[in-house]
């Protein structure tokens, strides 16, 4: 019945052609080298906001999604420049790794995830849809699984509901977190809710808003599910 955390959505607001979303430049991003000047700068912003709400009272966590390129180089060297350059806790941010291709590069990305482990942060899977098997993730040092939008969107159909089901409590059983993404109506989340999804986040909830529009929902007595904002 309450929002627990913020997840830090980057766009681009073009001087033409308007605001656009990071699926189309983040490519651009990455191939030129902008996106490592790019996901600091954002980081810095986002740290920086988040602690100003946490000082204020609340107890959120923010959580950033790194790309695959990111995590292959030294993301724990810029995370920890950047809790102390905004004096905002390890233990309040929560980093969101691709579950898309990264199963098959596990062995590039491990060293990364093992020293912002180490430092304290908070490690999830985004999309996850299933890739492999839970087991297949038992070497990252993850703390929860976001299941993909498009998994939670089927729960209606029988196979699905259960398939559903038994992701959330082999994850639970494992000691991970579980977030459903995507949700965006009442019989979803009364689905989540009968199956012990103790989070979740989407449109039912909010859509993504600027700094001020979460400092004003912050401040309403919530009546909503657990959430993500």
């Amino acid at each position: 019945e309450s929002i627990t955390a913020v997840e830090a959505l980057l766009r681009w607001q073009h001087p033409q052609s308007g605001l656009i979303s990071a699926r189309d430049f983040i490519a651009a991003a990455e191939s030129t080298g902008m996106i490592d000047t790019i996901g600091e700068w954002m980081l810095h912003t986002a740290c920086a906001q988040v602690g100003q709400w946490r000082a204020n009272g609340h107890a959120i966590r923010l959580s950033v999604n790194f790309s695959r390129r990111q995590l292959e180089k030294a993301p724990d060297e810029i995370i920890d420049r950047v809790l102390r350059q905004t004096g905002m806790s390890a233990s309040a941010l929560q980093i969101e790794i691709p579950a898309a291709g990264v199963l098959e590069r596990t062995a590039e990305i491990l060293p990364g995830l093992q020293r912002l482990k180490a430092l304290g942060v908070h490690l999830s899977m985004d999309g996850y849809a299933g890739e492999g098997s839970l087991a297949d993730l038992a070497g990252l040092p993850l703390d929860s699984i976001k299941i993909d939008r498009l998994v939670v969107e089927k729960f209606h159909q029988p196979e699905d509901a259960e398939y559903i089901s038994g992701l959330i409590t082999a994850a639970m059983n494992k000691g991970l977190n579980v977030v459903a993404e995507g949700v965006e109506t009442e019989p979803q989340m009364a689905f989540l809710r009968s199956k012990l999804c103790a989070q979740a986040q989407g449109y039912l909830f909010a859509r993504p808003a600027p700094a001020e529009e979460i400092t004003t929902l912050l401040k309403e007595p919530s009546s909503d599910p657990g959430q993500e904002g």
